[in-house]
């Protein structure tokens, strides 16, 4: 839509294309944005070791169904899906108290990869839970004197 202001002073209106790119613009400049997308799409070196590996479902299926691990990607029939289903049994529900299990759960297999990178054994003897669920490569931690590009 042309203003008469715009055809007073003869310039063209804005595509919406161009008004999305100065959103994004001013988006991207703002300090507390930044910080949500860091926080959004980078992982620790920690949580990398973590959330990157298999998780829970490829575990389940490597265990019940040894022939599918294999198969990249699963192409599986209806049938199949309801016996995988039903074999994992009644799925739990997004609920406070799941989440919070899963932060605590997290939290420990933290702690327990800081204490593996830092080579004290003894510590970890009673968290045997924890470790077959660690990854089999672990990113030793940064030296105080070291330089970082």
């Amino acid at each position: 839509m042309t203003t008469t202001i715009d055809m007073l002073l003869n310039n063209p209106p804005r595509s919406p294309l161009k008004m999305t790119v100065d959103h994004l613009k001013h988006f991207l400049s703002n300090a507390k944005s930044q910080r949500w997308m860091i926080c959004e799409w980078f992982y620790s070196d920690i949580d990398r070791c973590l959330l990157t590996n298999e998780n829970e479902f490829e575990h389940c299926v490597e265990h019940f169904f040894p022939e599918l691990v294999n198969k990249k990607p699963l192409r599986l029939t209806r049938q199949q899906w309801s016996l995988i289903r039903r074999r994992f049994g009644k799925p739990r529900r997004l609920s406070s108290a799941y989440l919070e299990n899963e932060r605590i759960k997290l939290v420990k297999q933290r702690n327990l990869l800081r204490i593996v990178q830092n080579e004290t054994k003894t510590h970890y003897q009673s968290d045997k839970i924890f470790l077959n669920n660690l990854p089999s490569f672990i990113i030793p931690p940064l030296q105080p004197v070291a330089h970082v590009i």
